[in-house]
Parts: structure tokens; C-alpha cells; sequence
């Protein structure tokens, strides 16, 4: 039996059919979506649901890419759809919510000033919550989970030559995984004084992240516990990164819109442009050359082992 809950998604033999495995992922997936969103929206404390929320959000969007070609193209592009609108809603209320937390936490917290700023941030962060709201209420009168059947139901191999195969757990997480790995180190070797090559990198770590969690149960048990570690770093280390250049952003946007807190908002930009600098210095001492090459020689390794010492 497949384990349903958390990140993972293990258990299933390397011999099974592809096609079983991931139709059991892609409802893993779904599952956690409309129970965080159902959570986000009703609960009284919001916070943590959004941020399990947006978390479920971009691991299902995931699962949706890796199986994109047994899916029914209309039904999928439906369900991408969904997915892009809850993604947004709860990533724009979970960087106010993490703006907040870092107000609150600043030296200089109990001024009026910070406090004027910070009751700003609690309203955009109280409207920013109707969104998701909205999209619960119109997903639920078109019954979601109705339509998330119908997609499940409608998942097939739809090339002949695959049909004929039937490919196996273990033959696809090793192919899957591998152009994957392949994407990844293509990013990195991105110039990374352009701060937008940087977010790309970021993005195809999730996505190898992501992937890492899902063929986990067809993959050498050493892709999990050595080297997922290190894509985890990688992306800790990136989202505090984008953290702060969020931060700047809307910190600069508000600014152009002046206000009572207009004489706040230039040191809080610095403030947050150095500790962007600084973070950015830190990731390129951590990401050397030498750490990327290994890495890259242990993914090449471990997927050559077409599973052996399966996960546990």
C-alpha cells in the first residue's frame, strides 16, 4: 500500500506499472490541495494552512508536469488551471504573512512607525485572504474533487509503443529522474549575476525536489537520504534569497505610492537589499563548483543502480 500522507510517496514496487503508481501519486497530491484549501479558507488561523497550502500547491502542479503525458489534455488543463490560481492566491498571502513576521521581529518593532507599517501589511494580508476565500467557494460548487476523479479515472499511457510495454516503476523513475537531474545542472550553469537566472535555478531545483518525492520508492535509498538533503539546502538557501527580494520589491512598490510611512520604507529597502547581498554571498560560498560536480556525480551513480536498495 502506498503512504499517502507527508511529502513522500513510497511503498510501491520498482516492478509495478507506471501507470498505478502515478495515478495513486497525482491523488496523493490532490488530496492535500482541496484539505489545505478547505483549511486555509475556513480556519481561524490562517498562517500555517496558507503556507501548507501554497507547499501542496506547488508539489501537485509538480506531480502534474511529471505525468503530463497520461493525462486527458482537457480535463489536465483544467486542473493546471486550478492549481496556477490557488498557487498565486496563497503564495501572495504567505509573503505578507512572512513580511509580517519579520516586522514584528525587527529591533525597532515597538515604534509607531513599524507599527504603522506593520497594521499595513495585516490589511493587505487580510484582503489578500479573500482570493483564496473565493476560489474555495467556486471550487466547491463545481464539485473538485468530482473533477478530480474524472482525471484520475481518465490517466493512461497514450503512446502506442508504451501501451504495447507497459513501462515499469523503476524503468520510468530512472528516465524521468535522469532528464530531470540533467535540467537542473543545465540551470546552474546559468550565469547568476542575473538575478532572474537565479529564480530559474531555483524553480528547476523544486521541480527536481518534487520528482525526488515522488519515483523515491523505485530509486536507490542513497537518492534520499544523501542527496535530497542537499537539494533541501539548496532551496533553504534560495528562499531565503527570494525572501528578501520579495521583500524589497514591495517594500520599493509601496514607497512609489508614498504614504504616512514613506520615511520608513528607504531603510527598510537597504536593510533588505543588504541582507539580499548578504544571503546571496552566503548561497555562493555553499554552491561551489566542487559541490556541484559531486553532486552531480552521485545522481549519475545512484540512477545507474536502476533502484537497488530501494527506499525504505
Amino acid at each position: 500500500m502506498m503512504v499517502r500522507k507527508g511529502k513522500w510517496i513510497t511503498d510501491s514496487s520498482p516492478d509495478e506499472p507506471w501507470e498505478d503508481v502515478a495515478r495513486r501519486a497525482l491523488e496523493a497530491r490532490l488530496d492535500l490541495v482541496r484539505r489545505f484549501l478547505t483549511r486555509a479558507a475556513d480556519a481561524a488561523e490562517h498562517t500555517e494552512n496558507v503556507h501548507q497550502l501554497r507547499v501542496a500547491t506547488r508539489r501537485a502542479m509538480a506531480a502534474m508536469q511529471i505525468l503530463d503525458a497520461l493525462l486527458p489534455p482537457r480535463r489536465a488543463l483544467w486542473m493546471n488551471k486550478q492549481l496556477k490560481r490557488i498557487r498565486q492566491a496563497a503564495g501572495n498571502a504567505r509573503d505578507l504573512d512572512v513580511l509580517a513576521d519579520r516586522l514584528r521581529h525587527r529591533d525597532a518593532a515597538d515604534s509607531a512607525a513599524y507599527k504603522e507599517l506593520l497594521q499595513r501589511v495585516e490589511r493587505r494580508r487580510a484582503d489578500a485572504q479573500q482570493p483564496i476565500d473565493k476560489i474555495r467557494r467556486k471550487l466547491g460548487d463545481k464539485d473538485f474533487a468530482r473533477r478530480q476523479a474524472a482525471l484520475l479515472r481518465r490517466m493512461r499511457l497514450r503512446g502506442k509503443a508504451d501501451r504495447l510495454v507497459r513501462p515499469t516503476f523503476g524503468q520510468t523513475a530512472c528516465r524521468a529522474l535522469g532528464l530531470l537531474v540533467e535540467d537542473f545542472f543545465a540551470a546552474a550553469a546559468a550565469d547568476f549575476s542575473d538575478y532572474s537566472a537565479l529564480h530559474a535555478f531555483r524553480i528547476q531545483g523544486k521541480q527536481l525536489r518534487y520528482a525526488i518525492e515522488i519515483f523515491a520508492g523505485a530509486l536507490d535509498r542513497r537518492i534520499r537520504s544523501e542527496l535530497y538533503p542537499l537539494i533541501e539546502q539548496l532551496q533553504e538557501k534560495l528562499g531565503a534569497i527570494n525572501d528578501h527580494a520579495t521583500a524589497r520589491e514591495l517594500f520599493a512598490a509601496w514607497l512609489a505610492e508614498s504614504g504616512a510611512d514613506a520615511e520608513l520604507l528607504p531603510a527598510l529597502i537597504a536593510a533588505e537589499a543588504a541582507a539580499l547581498d548578504k544571503a546571496r554571498q552566503e548561497f555562493f560560498a555553499w554552491w561551489t563548483l566542487d559541490r556541484a560536480g559531486e553532486l552531480r556525480r552521485r545522481f549519475r551513480e545512484l540512477l545507474g543502480s536502476e533502484g537497488r536498495e530501494r527506499t525504505a
